[in-house]
C-alpha cells in the first residue's frame, strides 16, 4: 500500500476562557511552525479549533482536552509539562490523556511518567528562533542595557529564596511575575543584561521555552542548576550555568565585567547556529505515520473543523495562511509552571481585570480607557528613577491593547496614560535643566515662523494618515518634519530620505531622530524643539507612540500652539485628552462626538484630496452596460460571512450587465477565491477586472468604464470615497455598522439614499441608481467642490492657524 501523504499540520493552542496564561505556550508553537513550514508543509496555528483534514499538534492540553476526540481527529498531543515525582501538579486526567494519546516530548526524563514505552515517544527541541531576530535598532548592546536581570515567571518559596541571596550580591533583579506576553515581554528582554532561569519544581529539567526565547532575541541566559538538571549539550554550552555554592560568586564577582560580556556574546553567537531541522523533519515522517494509521479509524463526521472551546484570536505567526484569523502582533508567551493553576482571574474589587489589557470583545468598549494595572507599573517605575522603562513599557503595553476586538470601533482616549506623558514630560525637563541642557524659550516678539510637525512614521504607497501629513506640509508655513521612527522601519535614512521622503515632502525639513532608547529619543525631540523654538507644534502619531508628546511638551514655551490631529478615528490613541492642545478632527462626525466627550471646542479639518478632474458623463447605453468600482486592500473586505468580497462580487455581476472592476492590493489566496466562486456560479471571471495596486485611485477611476463606486465592507474608506465623488462617481456606502460604532459616521457622503448594509439592500440601490446615474454624478462632484476641495482645506487650515498666510 502506498503511504498516505500528509495532507496539512494544523497547531492548535488550548486556552479556556479567563486563562490569564493563554499565551503561555504560544513561543513552542511558533517554533513548530516555522520548523514545518521551512519543510514545505502547510501549516495552520489557531486557539481551541481541531481540523479533520490535518494533523492537529495540542498544545497545552493539560489545560483541558476532551480525550472523545482522539477517536474523531486525527491528533498529537505536545507534552511541555514536567511530569513525575517532584514535578507539575497535573489532573490525573491529564496523564490518562497522555497514556492514551500519541505524544511528542522535549525531555526524555517525562515519557516514562505516563508510558511503558517510553523509547516511542518523539523528542524534539528548540533552537534559534530565525523569525524573533531583533532589528538592528532593537537591541542595546549588553554593557548599556538598563537592567541588570530580568526574571519572567511565578514566584514560590524556593525561587524566592534564590532570588533573595543574588539581590543580597549587589545585583538589581527585575521581577515580571504577572503575566507578560507580546511585544511587551520582548523589549523587556531587550534591556536585560541576562535572564534569569530558576526551576519551579524539584524535577529541574531545564526550561528549554524560555531559554530559546531569550537567546534568539540576543539576550544571555543565567540558570540554576541541580545535580538533576539535564539540558542537553547545545544548552550545556549556550547559557551560564551556577549550582548552588557558585551563585554568591557568579553574581557578585563575575557578573557584568568584560568577561561575562565576551562569553555571553560567544554564546549567543554559537546559538545563532543551533538549528534542529532534522528532529522536525523526522517528526514530520512520524505524522504522517500517525495520519496513515488513524485514519481509518476516524468516526464518521461532517466537514467542518471541530471548536473545543471559544474561538479566540491568535497573534502574529510567520506567513501565517490567509485563512487563520490573527488579529495582533506578536503576542509571546510565559513560562511553563503555570500549568493547571490559575484558570481564572481573582475578581478585583473595583471589579476590573487582573489584567487591564484584557477586553470583552462581546461588548463595545467605553471611550475612555483608563488601564489602571498599567498605569499602577508606570508610577512604580518612575518611583524607581526608571523613566525610560515606564516610556517603553507604555509603548508595549498600548501596542498590545488598541486593536483588541471589541475596543477597535468604541474606545478612543487614554485620559490616565496622557496624566502619566505630563509626568514623563517634566521628568525629562528636570533631567535637562540638572544636566545644563535646557535651552530658555525666546520670548513671544522674537519666536520663529517654523512649524514643528510631529509624526511617529510616514509611508510611501499606503494609508491615508501619511497623506493628510503631506498635505500639512504643503499648506503650512516653513514646515519640519520630525519622525520618531517608533518602530526602526525607517534603517538607511539617508538612502530613503533621498528619494520618495525628499519628493513628496519637498517643502519640510525631514529629521529622523537617531537610532537609541525612546527615552533618548525624547530627549532628541527636546533638543529639536528648543533649537527651532517653533511658532506651532502639529500632532500626527500612532496611537501607541508617546514619545512625541513628552519631548515636545518638555519645551513648554507659553506662546507656542499646539494642535493634535486626531486621525486615530476608531481605535484609542494616546495624546488625545493631553491638556493644552487643540484637538483636529478629520470628519464632522468625530469632530462632535470628541467636542461632546471631552468638553472642548474640537476643529473640523477636512480630508483635501488634490483635484485632478471629473471625468465626462458616462450614460448607461448598450455600448456601455453598467459598470461598477471598488477599491481598497483585502484588510477592507472579509473572505468568509454574507458579506465575503467573493459574495458581493458574484451577486453584483449577477445584477448588472458590466463589469465589476476592483483597485488595490489582494492576494493571490483572495483573488483566487473570487474567481473560483464566479465559474461556481456560472459567471465568466472575466467579468471581474482586478487592476491592483495603483499610483493614483482618481487616474484610475478616470479611465474605466464603471458608472458607480461601492463602498469597501465591512470597513470603511473615506478617503477612497472622497476621490470617487471627485472623479464624479456616485458612491454607495456601507452602513452596517452598530448605532454606537466609531465607523458609522457617513459624513464623507453625498447620498446616503444609496447605503446599504447587506447585500440585497447593494442591489437595490443599484437598481434605483442606474436610471438616474448622471444626475447622481453631478451630485458627486458638487459634494466634493463643497466640503473636500483645496479651498475649502485652505481655509478651515488658516482659520486653524489663526490667519497666519500659508504656503503655496
Amino acid at each position: 500500500m502506498a503511504q498516505q501523504q500528509l495532507p496539512a499540520i494544523h497547531l492548535c493552542l488550548i486556552n479556556p476562557p479567563g486563562y490569564l496564561h493563554g499565551d503561555a505556550l504560544l513561543d513552542p508553537a511558533q517554533y513548530f511552525y516555522w520548523q514545518f513550514t521551512r519543510l514545505g508543509q502547510k501549516v495552520t496555528l489557531a486557539r481551541n479549533l481541531l481540523r479533520h483534514d490535518a494533523v492537529n499538534f495540542v498544545f497545552g492540553a493539560h489545560l483541558g482536552f476532551d480525550a472523545r476526540l482522539l477517536q474523531t481527529h486525527s491528533c498529537i498531543i505536545v507534552n511541555l509539562e514536567q511530569t513525575g515525582q517532584g514535578g507539575a501538579r497535573l489532573d490525573p486526567d491529564y496523564l490518562r490523556l497522555l497514556r492514551a494519546a500519541v505524544v511528542v516530548d522535549y525531555n526524555p526524563h517525562n515519557p516514562p511518567a505516563y508510558t511503558d514505552h517510553p523509547e516511542d515517544v518523539p523528542l524534539v527541541s528548540f533552537g534559534h528562533a530565525g523569525w524573533m531576530k531583533p532589528g538592528p535598532y532593537d537591541a542595546l548592546p549588553l554593557e548599556k542595557r538598563p537592567l541588570d536581570l530580568l526574571f519572567i515567571g511565578s514566584v514560590n518559596k524556593r525561587r524566592q529564596e534564590l532570588l533573595e541571596r543574588i539581590q543580597a550580591t549587589g545585583r538589581t533583579v527585575h521581577l515580571q511575575a504577572r503575566p507578560i506576553y507580546g511585544a511587551a515581554r520582548n523589549s523587556l528582554v531587550l534591556q536585560a543584561r541576562g535572564l534569569l532561569n530558576l526551576h519551579f519544581y524539584d524535577t529541574a529539567r531545564f526550561e528549554q521555552v524560555r531559554a530559546f526565547m531569550s537567546l534568539s532575541l540576543g539576550t544571555p541566559v543565567l540558570s540554576e542548576r541541580l545535580p538533576n538538571t539535564s539540558a542537553g549539550p547545545v544548552f550545556d554550552t549556550c547559557v551560564t550555568w551556577f549550582e548552588d555554592g557558585q551563585l554568591e560568586p557568579l553574581f557578585a564577582q563575575e557578573f557584568d565585567t568584560d568577561l561575562y560580556f565576551d562569553v555571553s556574546r560567544q554564546q549567543l553567537e554559537i546559538f545563532r547556529t543551533v538549528d534542529p531541522i532534522a528532529e522536525y523533519a523526522d517528526l514530520v515522517g512520524f505524522a504522517r505515520g500517525v495520519w496513515q494509521a488513524q485514519r481509518d479509524t476516524m468516526l464518521a463526521c461532517d466537514d467542518q473543523d471541530r471548536c473545543i472551546g471559544p474561538r479566540m484570536p491568535l497573534p502574529w505567526v510567520p506567513d501565517v495562511p490567509r485563512h487563520v484569523m490573527v488579529v495582533s502582533p506578536d503576542t509571546v508567551a510565559s513560562t511553563e509552571e503555570t500549568s493547571g493553576r490559575e484558570k481564572q482571574a481573582a475578581p478585583r474589587p473595583d471589579g476590573l481585570q487582573a489584567n487591564d489589557c484584557r477586553h470583552d470583545a462581546s461588548r463595545p468598549a467605553p471611550l475612555f480607557q483608563m488601564m489602571p494595572d498599567l498605569c499602577f507599573d508606570i508610577d512604580q517605575m518612575l518611583a524607581e528613577d526608571q523613566p525610560g522603562l515606564a516610556l517603553l513599557t507604555m509603548v508595549q503595553r498600548v501596542t498590545d491593547h488598541f486593536l483588541q476586538p471589541g475596543m477597535i470601533e468604541y474606545g478612543l482616549y487614554y485620559p490616565a496614560l496622557d496624566a502619566r506623558i505630563l509626568k514623563l514630560a517634566e521628568r525629562l525637563k528636570q533631567e535637562r535643566q540638572a544636566a545644563g541642557r535646557l535651552r530658555p524659550a525666546r520670548p513671544a516678539s522674537k519666536a520663529s515662523t517654523c512649524t514643528l510637525l510631529i509624526a511617529s512614521d510616514v509611508y510611501e504607497n499606503t494609508g491615508g494618515h501619511s497623506r493628510v501629513l503631506e498635505d500639512l506640509v504643503n499648506h503650512l508655513p516653513n514646515p519640519v518634519l520630525v519622525l520618531t521612527n517608533l518602530f526602526g522601519r525607517i534603517g538607511d535614512v539617508e538612502a530613503e530620505m533621498k528619494q520618495w521622503m525628499r519628493r513628496r515632502l519637498a517643502r519640510a525639513r525631514v529629521i529622523v531622530l537617531d537610532p537609541g532608547t525612546l527615552w533618548q529619543k525624547a530627549h532628541q525631540l527636546a533638543e529639536r524643539c528648543e533649537h527651532y523654538q517653533p511658532a506651532s507644534v502639529w500632532y500626527m502619531t500612532h496611537q501607541q507612540d508617546p514619545v512625541a508628546f513628552v519631548g515636545s511638551l518638555a519645551y513648554d514655551a507659553p506662546h507656542v500652539r499646539r494642535y493634535f490631529v486626531h486621525h486615530a478615528d476608531h481605535t484609542p490613541a494616546l495624546g488625545c485628552t493631553l491638556p493644552g492642545i487643540h484637538h483636529v478632527d478629520l470628519t464632522a462626525s468625530l469632530q462632535q462626538r470628541c467636542g461632546c466627550a471631552l468638553h472642548i471646542q474640537s476643529s473640523w479639518l477636512p480630508l483635501y484630496v488634490r483635484d485632478q478632474g471629473a471625468r465626462a458623463p458616462l450614460p448607461v447605453s448598450d455600448e456601455k452596460p453598467f459598470s461598477v468600482v471598488t477599491a481598497g486592500r483585502e484588510g477592507k473586505f472579509v473572505q468568509t460571512g454574507p458579506l465575503a468580497l467573493k459574495h458581493i462580487v458574484a451577486a453584483v455581476l449577477k445584477k448588472i450587465d458590466g463589469r465589476f472592476h476592483h483597485i488595490g492590493k489582494l492576494d493571490e489566496h483572495t483573488i483566487g477565491l473570487i474567481r473560483a466562486h464566479l465559474r461556481e456560479q456560472g459567471i465568466d471571471p472575466a467579468r471581474w477586472v482586478w487592476h491592483g495596486q495603483v499610483p493614483s485611485l482618481w487616474q484610475t477611476l478616470k479611465t474605466l468604464d464603471a458608472h458607480a463606486y461601492i463602498g469597501s465592507a465591512p470597513m470603511s474608506g473615506g478617503r477612497g470615497a472622497v476621490e470617487a465623488h471627485g472623479c464624479g462617481y456616485p458612491v454607495l456606502p456601507f452602513n452596517g455598522f452598530h448605532e454606537d460604532s466609531l465607523l458609522a459616521d457617513y459624513s464623507s457622503y453625498a447620498d446616503l439614499d444609496l447605503a446599504w448594509q447587506n447585500i440585497p439592500e447593494l442591489l437595490a440601490r443599484l437598481g434605483t441608481l442606474k436610471p438616474r446615474v448622471e444626475e447622481a454624478s453631478q451630485r458627486a462632484r458638487q459634494f466634493y467642490e463643497q466640503c473636500f476641495s483645496q479651498h475649502v482645506f485652505v481655509k478651515k487650515l488658516k482659520e486653524l492657524n489663526q490667519g497666519e498666510s500659508m504656503g503655496a
